[in-house]
């Protein structure tokens, strides 16, 4: 049993070090600002899937209706994956009441996100592609900042920021704290020069590059991981990879209504990881998933075998609150997340159990989009 202890200690030390890292790039990637005119481009086209989204398109349309971009400088394909709502007809029902006319919406070929894509992307016009989800709010500065900061210095595949709306509820806290922290991460080891991580909620990337690159993707078998796979496709081809540190750019999300849609949500995106060949993304998921499974063992072997584990249970689960919330803490004002001590301790206990059994559940479940 002291093994588990010793084995704590030793991903608690690899993991520390992987987060001082990733502070140290994220702290040191510079804000950027705009400088470029996004009248220099021609032609983007922001690629939309959907399945069953109703309930977020007003804020969408509207985000998008609001864009300060001229409307004849971009089009936005909405790609409907197999949805059984009224999702396609809201869409023209607020476009018409929003007076947005520069889009289209196309039926998926396939199933799944990554199939939508496709779709949107071989039917665009643009030569630079911008893809998001439907459940997302833009700024009114959105779009040009993207086109500025390409412009500014070009790169085949530009990550950017995305938030995520939070009330006081802890369940939203702890969703925000999650997902933010994965932001920082991916963002930081994106300037660290090891891309792991982005979010397809807000991504940027030539359309020459994606075709370049479809046909070489890992994880082909999943319907999602239309994100991570394409940015560890892009690295393996030497394409020019940026994470852009910009709040115009950022898009704002929504959390999950329960512990069990985010659980959910949770074991869908770490069900791909079981398609990673990329070394960087294996080794960092392994460091994660083990010091958390480590903690959780610890636990349990104080609870029910000997007490004495309990005093390394505390030590360590401290130790790593401390360095989350340092890594954390470098990316709070970016992302504008407030939360308490009581909160983020409240956070700190219970995510080890979060990980490991999420992280179980993505091994043994069967991965589904929606």
């Amino acid at each position: 049993m002291a093994f588990v202890s010793v084995l704590a200690a030793f991903f608690l030390v690899s993991y520390s070090l992987v987060i001082f890292f990733i502070k140290y790039w994220w702290e040191n990637n510079s804000s950027y600002a705009d400088n470029g005119s996004a009248d220099r481009v021609s032609f983007l086209s922001v690629v939309i899937p959907f399945h069953n989204e109703e309930a977020f398109l007003y804020p969408l349309l509207k985000s998008l209706k609001n864009q300060l971009l001229s409307s004849e400088k971009y089009e936005v394909v909405f790609v409907d994956d197999k949805s059984t709502d009224g999702s396609s007809y809201l869409i023209r029902r607020l476009a018409s009441q929003y007076r947005f006319y520069n889009y289209r919406i196309v039926e998926g070929e396939g199933r799944g996100k990554k199939a939508a894509l496709y779709t949107g992307i071989n039917l665009a016009r643009g030569d630079l592609i911008v893809t998001t989800d439907a459940d997302i709010v833009a700024g009114r500065r959105w779009l040009s900042s993207i086109l500025s900061s390409y412009i500014t210095k070009p790169h085949a595949f530009t990550a950017s920021p995305v938030t995520m709306e939070h009330t006081n509820s802890f369940l939203e806290k702890f969703s925000a704290l999650d997902f933010i922290a994965m932001q920082i991460c991916g963002g930081g080891l994106i300037k660290g020069g090891h891309p792991v991580f982005c979010s397809g909620a807000n991504l940027c990337f030539e359309k020459d590059l994606y075709f370049r690159v479809i046909g070489q993707t890992d994880g082909r078998c999943y319907q999602s991981g239309d994100d991570v796979f394409l940015l560890h496709a892009a690295a393996t081809n030497n394409e020019s990879i940026t994470f852009l540190k910009n709040r115009d750019a950022m898009v704002k999300t929504f959390p999950k209504k329960s512990w069990l849609e985010l659980f959910k949500q949770r074991v869908r995106w770490g069900g791909k990881s079981k398609g990673y060949k990329n070394i960087d993304a294996i080794v960092l998921t392994f460091i994660v998933f083990l010091t958390n499974l480590s903690f959780t063992l610890l636990f349990f072997l104080a609870l029910f075998f000997n007490p004495t584990f309990l005093i390394w249970w505390v030590l360590f689960l401290s130790i790593k609150a401390v360095t989350d919330y340092i890594l954390i803490s470098s990316g709070k004002e970016f992302f504008d997340i407030e939360f308490s001590t009581l909160q983020f301790l409240l956070f700190s206990f219970i995510y080890p159990f979060f990980v490991t059994v999420s992280g179980i559940a993505a091994i043994i479940l069967k991965e589904r989009w929606k």
